[in-house]
């Protein structure tokens, strides 16, 4: 496997450091692929915008996005062209403050909306540690991962990219990052139990949670916190905190 080269790269600190979150879109006009990866560098949080040059396939660096609210953030969904809906998982990125909201399930995390050139919050709510964020195949729901409360929330988006909750489902389990397939619009969530670590598939039909299903399931000897699962072609790829990545066959999915 041949790693992307990035040309046009920053000459800076932190540039690419701790990478953890992307999002792809694609200009339906130019057919264009821009990629959105947030980056954790000391100071403060970013995503950076690439271009991906299929001919010879590489990523051109076009920009760094940054603002003061990028504080300590978690993870993005692309719905344009430099549109993003974003994650905040905490307000400071001061650990001790990060231990103490966590205990005390402080719910400061919102979810922010950056329309190309200013960030704004997508509705007024906040979370007690928002995770994953994607959204339906046709862009107009937002689905998110709230970690803290073990749930799963579906946000409609309006015309001037406000979010408001159309459903919320606890699916006991602290759930991570969505892969949305793109065929059904069903929902795959890596999440974190107490004891296992499990694949769970949320069934969509009409914008609406149908069945939730754990697909998968380990103690732990085989995988290690699944943060994010994708399904195609028969074959579940499991990503994971710690481990390896498994891929299993997957032999049966109710319909």
């Amino acid at each position: 496997m041949t790693p992307l080269t990035i040309t046009d790269a920053p000459n800076s600190d932190g540039f690419m450091v701790r990478c953890h979150g992307i999002s792809a879109w694609r200009d339906p006009e130019s057919g264009t692929i821009y990629l959105y990866v947030l980056t954790h560098p000391e100071s403060a949080d970013r995503v950076e915008v690439f271009e991906v040059v299929l001919k010879g396939l590489h990523l051109r660096h076009i920009r760094s996005i940054v603002d003061p609210s990028f504080t300590f953030m978690k993870d993005l969904v692309a719905v344009g062209r430099d549109q993003f809906y974003i994650t905040r998982y905490n307000w400071f990125r001061s650990f001790v403050w990060i231990r103490l909201s966590h205990w005390l399930h402080i719910p400061e995390g919102p979810i922010l909306f950056y329309d190309g050139g200013q960030v704004m919050r997508a509705l007024p709510d906040s979370y007690f540690l928002p995770n994953g964020i994607n959204a339906s195949p046709d862009k107009k729901t937002i689905y998110m991962a709230e970690l803290g409360t073990k749930t799963i929330h579906a946000l409609q988006r309006d015309d001037s990219n406000k979010l408001t909750t159309t459903w919320k489902e606890y699916v006991d389990s602290a759930v991570d990052n969505i892969e949305v397939d793109k065929d059904t619009g069903d929902l795959w969530i890596g999440s974190h139990p107490i004891t296992f670590r499990i694949v769970l598939r949320i069934k969509i039909r009409d914008g609406v949670m149908t069945s939730l299903e754990e697909i998968y399931a380990d103690d732990g000897d085989e995988l290690n916190a699944s943060t994010v699962a994708a399904y195609g072609a028969g074959k579940l790829v499991i990503g994971s905190l710690f481990t390896q990545t498994v891929v299993c066959d997957v032999k049966y999915l109710t319909k």
